[in-house]
């Protein structure tokens, strides 16, 4: 018969004992705390991103904790990108979907359902600087004089 090792684990021992302490610590808690638990804990696991849904014009829409940014994917190559970096852009955002469209109503659902989070993760990244602000945006506050074209003479300066 096999006998575990407590001084010596396996991946395997170490999983299970894992289970078995996130097994107990739900058990202990009322149901709000158990599914604020969980929500933390998915939150540590970052498996996979998919986009928090599409506008009418199906551009998508990604939040990516990391960036505290609202990013936007314009269609038909999805290659073009621009970003919502304030709370009051993100407050516009939400107030322009039309909520009498399907893919417009699912998108605004989920953006209010992350709206705390996408706040927070904005006012931690700060206020915006000059050079940030000659980055393209989204299509939804663009100024009429912008040049449509910008975006193909930013360059990237992360390097």
């Amino acid at each position: 018969m096999y006998s575990e090792d407590l001084s010596n684990p396996s991946k395997r021992e170490i999983h299970k004992l894992m289970k078995n302490g996130i097994k107990e610590q739900i058990e202990m808690k009322t149901a709000e705390q158990r599914k604020e638990f969980l929500d933390i804990e998915i939150d540590k696991r970052p498996i996979r991103t998919y986009p928090l849904g599409r506008d009418k014009h199906y551009r998508r829409y990604w939040f990516f904790r990391r960036d505290g940014r609202v990013f936007v994917q314009s269609p038909p190559d999805f290659k073009e990108w621009g970003y919502y970096q304030t709370k009051e852009e993100v407050d516009a955002l939400i107030g322009s979907l039309n909520t009498k469209g399907e893919r417009e109503k699912a998108l605004k659902k989920q953006l209010q359902k992350y709206y705390h989070k996408i706040c927070s993760e904005l006012e931690k990244g700060g206020t915006e600087t000059e050079e940030a602000s000659t980055i393209p945006r989204s299509d939804r506050f663009r100024s009429p004089n912008d040049d449509p074209s910008a975006f193909l003479k930013y360059v990237n300066r992360w390097r």
